[in-house]
């Protein structure tokens, strides 16, 4: 009987892993032939590249119109990154302590990600008119940290739930404010949990594209939607070296994040 258990859990697994393996390859293989064709000696898009060369590099480099769409890119990113922080970190201490059995904290911070990004592009397009923003980098930024700050509430609050709050108490116990408390005892064990939402919330801005159309005009570009202009109008390698960089930045950061949320879970294991 134990045999066979042992069978039927080994298969399992195995097809588990299977199964896994073939979702990655149907989702990252077509991404990842672009990274060979950003390399190619070509004048055009081909694959096999013709070739190895990082001409379309330096030429994406060169050009106006990229260099601004890349710094545009990283100004947004890293402001909506801050913002999300500055309103993320705080809302999910609030929100581990009130939470109740009537709702859970993961299901009030998750609440934000089901409004779809066209409807959140469409609302604050309308009211960026009025206000003049249209075009501008403080509100495209606005705009990201309201998708970044449910990404460092949810990780936040993930980090929270393995520290142990006897810890913050024994703090107060002997003679810290709960705020004091709070900043040196609780927030410094999160803090992997902390930087991990950041990094979630940075790639999340840096790979977006439909509030990027709705918020900015003619003449203001982010990499992501001067990518799309590219490959709905002009087939060039300088398109698939954009998509390279767009893969790395996310693959990078994922990853981050990820190492830096473990490292959350082994230390409060440890303790």
């Amino acid at each position: 009987m134990r045999n066979r258990r042992r069978l039927t859990s080994g298969w399992s697994t195995v097809l588990g892993w299977t199964f896994a393996l073939l979702s990655c390859l149907v989702l990252v293989v077509p991404g990842l032939v672009l990274i060979p064709m950003s390399f190619t000696a070509a004048d055009f898009i081909s694959f096999p590249p013709r070739g190895l060369s990082l001409r379309w590099y330096r030429a994406m480099l060169l050009e106006p119109e990229w260099r601004a769409a890349i710094g545009n890119s990283l100004v947004v990113a890293l402001g909506a990154t801050a913002l999300a922080l500055v309103t993320g970190v705080p809302a999910a201490v609030a929100l581990r302590r009130v939470a109740s059995r009537l709702f859970s904290d993961e299901a009030a911070a998750a609440m934000p990600l089901a409004i779809p990004t066209v409807v959140l592009g469409a609302g604050l397009y309308r009211w960026y008119l009025g206000q003049g923003w249209v075009g501008s980098l403080v509100g495209l930024i606005f705009a990201h940290a309201v998708l970044g700050a449910p990404l460092v509430l949810l990780t936040l609050l993930a980090a929270l739930r393995r520290i142990d709050p006897e810890l913050e108490n024994a703090a107060v116990t002997l003679g810290a404010s709960r705020i004091k408390a709070l900043w040196t005892v609780t927030l410094p064990l999160a803090l992997p949990g902390i930087l991990g939402g950041a990094f979630f919330a940075f790639i999340t801005s840096f790979d977006e594209i439909a509030l990027s159309f709705f918020l900015t005009d003619a003449g203001m570009k982010t990499l992501p939607k001067l990518l799309f202009e590219q490959a709905t109008f002009v087939l060039r390698p300088t398109m698939a070296v954009a998509s390279t960089v767009l893969i790395v930045v996310s693959v990078l950061g994922a990853t981050v994040a990820v190492l830096l949320t473990g490292r959350t879970r082994e230390g409060a294991s440890r303790r």
